[in-house]
């Protein structure tokens, strides 16, 4: 039958019967018709909750909390009327006001779907209106001790006059945290998780602040259209939501709305904004300011000339730039004047003294040292080869400063001597050499690219003459230049391995020695150097070379390098690139060419997974790799992290890892064992492991992706295992799963490949130096991640062996390892029944216990004292388990410790308990029996409800909620008092705290009702009375 078709068209309450109508709306606990009061004639909201949804316990509680709330009347919340209880009907039905505009939700949705993506649903003034009327609402709530628990758009409702209303307030799932974490059906959260404040998510419990947190998702969902983290799954936001800082707000909001939503979102509980203080914040102030446009007979502010900025004062400022114009053309013009030819001028009185030549000689002399110098000499001294070893007769006459006239006959050559000079005659013999040399470089050279035999014959000729004399190495590539061996080089690949070898072994000639030549990167020590080597090549009269590895690299040689280092060619091939790879990387500029050429593949290329063979080729890969990430540029890093894993260096790390590893095997196997080679394989498994940790360390998520698909995950995780694994490769290996654990996106992945078994097998290792602090850390860490709001990965964990794990650490010394455990264990009975099942067999019930005195102490965290009673009472509730967990509970012992840490409590602490505290009893009356009957405890439970009403308790007290809980429980504990208790004369304290003060002095309506309550089961069992 479908359910918008109810099966009883009328129901009977208390208070009248109603015609249910059509559906309105579909929520995650029940479908909400329209229905109408037959008695008064009213449209109301009849809500139908499924039965099959809710406990016993949980159906009870509901229809006390709606006979409660039905009490409270505000113009900013939905009045309850009653709740229909029909025994015989498979539904609990709620009967509600009827709010005729429906849900700001589908207003919303409306508006959202009519505009461009991305834009604004509504104004920041629009948001801010309608937001001071839900903390008005959520004001009066809070007031009468009541937390709503699921504040989001679905559930804030607008009137014909746009007035808001609050709905389902105190009505959501007790355990909303629980049940996202077992929910399998993303039909059964409703799109809750992205309102959830990260309290609910860890089990601690919600409180006034948590409906604070989703009022602020409920904003950004008016201004957007959606709640924070509403692209990711339910799973992956539930994790965002506990392990952000903050949520991500909107760009361009104003700071006064920026500093709102930060103020909801403080993780700190006690430190998020209340709604006293959020009513008084300046966004919201700011939409109580009039505005001035609508005033029509406010008078303008300058409404006259005396009002006005005086036209004087502007007026003078022209004159001022006036007058500065004047004033500098004056001064062009005087200057100009300076400058103006005088036609009488004469040049009589100008004297060329002897100094003015002196200087202009100087001068001249002195440009014979600037950068043409060299080249000029170095022509003449090219053509002295050809001016023979004799001069002519020069004449020449000079004129004398006298005017008398002189012929010089010069019969001798002035240059004789120096001619005859025997270091002129060994200089000019090396010239000639040189020469020769160079006839003979470009003769070979011609021999490139012809048939194989020629071509490997210039090949190896060209090399033998470089080794011998490297300055020859500059008449190749002056003349006939690069183009020849860079085309021979081009043509190679149609050609066989030992001719690109022997193109390959010229290539690296010219390199030779280019580093200690040149230096790296040092600039001026390299200029030095360059300029040595450069200088006998300035005699040819072509420019110098800076560094042969960058005239290689302007020339192209490097895209065609970079493809001799693919895996087809044969390996001294390959071995050669390498090489010139490795002179490449050494010098900055070269770098960056390579960068240019993309030649990241090159590397991925020569990374072999067998050191043993292919050592070379994986040595320049790794340190190649190694330089490109340590370049200081923290978004080339990160790029060049995604250029790699693009092209598949995740999957040749993995590789080597799992080949080396098997090769490690192997030696160990062998009689004749190498320890030399079984160095270097581990040397290079601990390269490999550190290569993947960095890639983890700065993975954005497509490097993440990569590193997450099967062929890259699985090998590693089974290395985990392995513990032939070198200590430092492990703890790499490690730390790249933490990284990747960071991320939710990852998680389901990590479970595919069998992490959470691998890891916790890990921690079953017995040696401590193997399993050390870093190796625990990265471990629990993980788990930690993977598993803290998945109930599922919480039971494998369990399942795997955990427990004990998590018990050894919480008792060990390591604060930071002991946080983490807590952390998981506190919450771990809540998982599901196979979790239960495994802390059964480590006695779980009574660690818990340990654990809560543990967490009495000083300086630790209060807030896992609540979530080990939800343990606790979600184990009672547990059917196949409630009996031991019950018996194990009121054992003398156990219960005198659980009673003394209860009582120990600090009132600020009593809130945070207490609803936990009083559905464990609330399950069991067998507990609440025991634990009912505690004199410290029902004295200190007393003492907290003076204390609470006490002048000087302020905030600590804990407010409505904190007064409503306590009286709660002391109404559970009291319908199993019986008269003649020890605890007589606290009773009877307690009656006369309420009668003369709960009842009198408190606002809350519900505390008051509450209270009534709590007397009137007190007179029926007679408790107290004399």
């Amino acid at each position: 039958m479908d359910e918008s078709t109810p099966r009883a068209s009328v129901l009977f309450g208390r208070d009248g019967s109603y015609a249910l109508l059509e559906v309105i709306g579909r929520g995650a606990y029940g479908t909400v018709y329209k229905g109408i009061w037959r008695e008064v004639g009213r449209h109301v909201a009849v809500k139908r909750v499924a039965r099959s949804r809710l406990s016993p316990d949980e159906d009870k509680a509901l229809q006390t909390e709606i006979q409660l709330f039905k009490n409270l009347k505000d113009t900013h919340i939905v009045n309850y009327i009653e709740a229909v209880d029909d025994p015989n009907s498979e539904y609990l039905d709620i009967v509600m006001e009827f709010v005729e505009g429906g849900s700001l939700h589908n207003i919303v949705d409306a508006i959202r779907r009519s505009k461009a993506r991305g834009s604004r649903v509504f104004d920041e003034a629009v948001v801010a209106g309608y937001v001071r009327q839900v903390i008005l609402g959520l004001r009066y709530l809070h007031k009468q001790g009541v937390v709503h628990r699921d504040i989001k758009g679905a559930n804030i409702l607008v009137t014909k006059e746009s007035h808001v209303k609050l709905a389902d307030f105190g009505v959501a799932s007790t355990k909303p945290g629980a049940d996202m974490l077992h929910s399998t059906n993303p039909l059964d959260v409703a799109g809750s998780p992205y309102w959830m404040a990260p309290e609910i998510i860890r089990l601690d419990g919600a409180s006034t602040a948590s409906d604070i947190w989703s009022l602020g998702c409920t904003v950004i969902e008016l201004l957007t259209g959606f709640p924070p983290y509403y692209e990711l799954s339910d799973m992956t936001a539930l994790f965002r939501i506990v392990s952000d800082d903050c949520p991500p707000l909107p760009p361009n909001l104003s700071t006064e709305c920026e500093d709102f939503l930060t103020k909801c979102f403080n993780k700190d509980v006690t430190g998020r904004a209340t709604t006293d203080e959020l009513l008084r914040h300046r966004w919201l102030a700011r939409e109580d300011e009039p505005s001035h446009s609508t005033d029509f007979n406010a008078k303008p502010e300058l409404d006259n000339a005396e009002q006005q900025p005086s036209l004087r004062a502007t007026s003078g400022k022209s004159g001022s730039q006036r007058s500065k114009q004047s004033e500098l053309s004056a001064n062009s013009q005087a200057t100009l004047g300076m400058y103006e030819e005088d036609g009488d001028v004469d040049f009589d009185d100008l004297d060329f003294s002897e100094s003015d030549r002196a200087d202009g000689e100087t001068s001249a002399g002195d440009g014979f040292n600037d950068g043409t110098g060299n080249h000029l000499v170095g022509e003449i001294g090219f053509a002295g080869e050809e001016l023979g070893g004799s001069m002519g007769t020069v004449e020449q006459d000079a004129s004398i400063a006298d005017g008398g006239m002189q012929r010089v006959s010069i019969r001798d050559d002035p240059f004789q001597d120096i001619m005859d000079d025997p270091e002129v005659d060994r200089e000019r013999e090396r010239l000639r050499k040189q020469k020769e040399h160079w006839e003979l470089v470009k003769a070979h050279a011609r021999g490139l690219g012809q048939e194989d035999d020629v071509h490997i014959a210039a090949c190896r000729t060209l090399v033998e003459m470089f080794k011998g004399n490297p300055e020859q190495r500059y008449y190749l590539i002056y003349d006939p230049g690069l183009l020849p061996l860079l085309e021979a080089l081009e043509s190679g690949t149609a050609r066989s391995g030992r001719v690109i070898e022997a193109m390959l072994e010229v290539s690296l000639s010219l390199l030779e020695d280019s580093s200690t030549e040149c230096g790296t990167d040092n600039s001026a020590e390299q200029s030095k150097k360059a300029g040595a080597q450069n200088t006998q090549m300035s005699f040819f009269g072509y420019p110098r070379v800076s560094d042969i590895r960058e005239d290689l690299c302007l020339s192209g040689f490097l895209p065609i390098i970079i493809r001799y280092c693919q895996t087809s060619y044969p390996f001294s091939v390959r071995r050669l690139a390498s090489r010139f790879l490795a002179n490449v990387m050494r010098l900055e500029r070269t770098r960056h060419m390579f960068i240019a050429c993309r030649g990241f593949k090159a590397f991925v290329d020569l990374l072999e997974p067998d050191i043993v063979s292919a050592g070379e080729l994986s040595t320049t890969a790794l340190e190649g790799i190694d330089i490109l990430l340590s370049m200081e540029n923290q978004r080339h890093k990160r790029d060049f992290c995604r250029r790699f894993a693009w092209n598949g260096l995740l999957e040749r790390i993995t590789n080597g890892i799992t080949f080396n590893m098997d090769t490690l095997h192997t030696l160990a196997t062998m009689r004749n064992r190498d320890d030399e080679l079984r160095t270097q394989v581990q040397g290079h498994v601990i390269k490999l492991a550190a290569l993947l940790q960095t890639f983890g360390a700065r993975a954005d998520p497509f490097v993440k992706e990569q590193m997450i698909r099967q062929s890259v995950l699985d090998p590693i995780v089974r290395q985990i295992a392995n513990r032939d694994v070198p200590v430092a490769a492990a703890l790499s290996i490690l730390c790249s799963v933490r990284d990747l654990s960071r991320d939710p996106q990852t998680h389901h992945a990590l479970q595919q490949a069998s992490a959470i078994g691998t890891l916790v097998e890990y921690l079953s290792i017995d040696q401590d130096s193997v399993v050390g602090t870093k190796a625990r850390h990265f471990i629990i860490s993980s788990l930690h991640n993977l598993c803290i709001v998945s109930a599922g990965r919480q039971e494998a964990a369990a399942q795997a062996g955990l427990v004990p794990h998590l018990q050894r650490y919480i008792r060990s010394q390591d604060v930071n390892l002991k946080s983490l455990c807590i952390d998981m264990y506190s919450g771990l009975a809540c998982a599901g029944p196979l979790t239960r099942v495994e802390l059964s067999k480590h006695n779980g019930v009574e660690f818990y216990i340990d654990l809560m005195i543990l967490l009495s102490a000083p300086g630790t965290v209060r807030k896992w004292q609540a979530r080990v009673l939800q343990s606790l009472s979600e184990w009672l509730d547990d059917a196949s388990q409630s009996q031991a967990v019950e018996k194990c509970l009121v054992l003398e012992s156990n219960c005198t410790r659980m009673c003394q840490t209860l009582a120990q409590l600090r009132i600020k602490d009593v809130v945070g308990v207490l609803e936990p505290y009083l559905k464990m009893i609330t399950i069991s009356d067998k507990v609440n029996t025991v634990f009912g009957a505690r004199l410290e405890l029902v004295s200190s439970m007393v003492r907290w409800l003076e204390e609470m009403y006490h002048e000087n308790s302020g905030s600590a007290g804990g407010g409505p909620r904190s007064r409503l809980l306590l009286l709660r429980t002391l109404l559970a504990h009291a319908q199993r008092w019986e008269k003649g208790s020890r605890i007589a004369g606290l009773i009877a304290a307690l009656r006369l705290l309420l009668t003369e003060v709960v009842l009198v002095s408190d606002e809350a309506i519900t505390v008051r009702e509450q209270a009534s309550l709590l007397l009137s089961a007190l007179d029926r069992t007679g408790v107290g009375l004399c």
